[in-house]
């Protein structure tokens, strides 16, 4: 079996040819763990997006001729308050009324559109509070206030939450597809390179079994190796932007859990069973054919 062993050394480890194959599934394992990590930051990022839209409301507060905004905010969050399924208030300020304007009105025009006062409450996730409700109880406190009609902001988040799902899901099934077909056609050629020893080994009297650990053995390590290291990196970036990123709005945005991690070893899964999977296919063809399952 030495000669098996060093063509496994030759053909596997050493030529740059099959080196450069390895390079090419440890990128595609690295950018599959990314995929696989971002689609999931992506759809916890979305549900939390869509769920804080849901749980709030916003009041529009026209002042008073005799009183100012924030006193008329300040009024209207009181009032707001005092309703059941209302959590917590608060006034924003202009700055603040930008920043919630901003993903819906474009940047040039918000300097000169004249906004009102807006108050935002968060409801109850539980027992959330009514906009009719809220209604009645600043008509009660005799402000010039009523809920804005969130509908189409939630149907605009929820569609946008959507395809970020959609979108991220896509990468992912792509990357990792990618990945199995390079470690697929990576397994297959050297099956092929190895027809003259399989050939060998067969007329010395090793059966199909033996013939196909021995292709198992030879291939596979060299396709989870590479595979792993690619992973290792994802985790590595996975780990760096967990901890640069803390607890800021890039975090929000992309919020990744250090249990996600835990995914990366699904790259290399898929790159070892779509090289297993080609290597019995090409070893039976080898073979020839139905001979090669006894």
């Amino acid at each position: 079996m030495r000669g098996w062993r060093e063509f496994r050394g030759v053909a596997l480890l050493r030529a740059p040819v099959r080196l450069a194959s390895g390079v090419a599934i440890g990128l595609a394992a690295l950018l599959a763990c990314l995929a696989l990590l971002g689609a999931v930051a992506a759809d916890r990022g979305a549900s939390g997006w869509t769920a804080g839209v849901v749980r709030e409301l916003t009041i529009v507060v026209r002042p008073r001729v005799d009183e100012t905004g924030p006193t008329a905010a300040a009024r209207a969050a009181e009032a707001a308050a005092g309703v059941d399924g209302v959590t917590e208030v608060r006034a924003l300020d202009r700055a603040q009324a930008e920043d919630l304007l901003r993903p819906w009105v474009r940047e040039g025009d918000l300097a000169d559109l004249p906004l009102p006062m807006l108050v935002v409450a968060k409801l109850d996730p539980e027992t959330p509070a009514g906009a009719l409700t809220v209604n009645r109880a600043l008509a009660e406190a005799g402000l010039d206030a009523e809920v804005d009609d969130a509908g189409p902001w939630r149907a605009e988040a929820a569609r946008a939450a959507a395809g970020v799902r959609a979108l991220a899901l896509a990468l992912s099934l792509a990357a990792l597809g990618a990945l199995g077909a390079l470690a697929w056609a990576r397994a297959a050629s050297a099956v092929v390179g190895m027809s003259a020893e399989v050939a060998v080994l067969q007329g010395l009297g090793a059966g199909p079994g033996r013939l196909r650990g021995l292709t198992l053995a030879a291939v596979l390590p060299f396709v989870a190796a590479a595979a792993a290291a690619g992973a290792a990196g994802g985790v590595v970036l996975g780990a760096a932007w967990k901890l640069l990123a803390g607890g800021g709005q890039a975090a929000s945005t992309l919020p990744l859990a250090w249990g996600d991690l835990l995914l990366a070893p699904a790259t290399v899964a898929v790159a070892v069973l779509a090289a297993a999977l080609s290597s019995a296919r090409v070893l039976r063809e080898v073979l020839g054919g139905p001979s090669a399952h006894g």
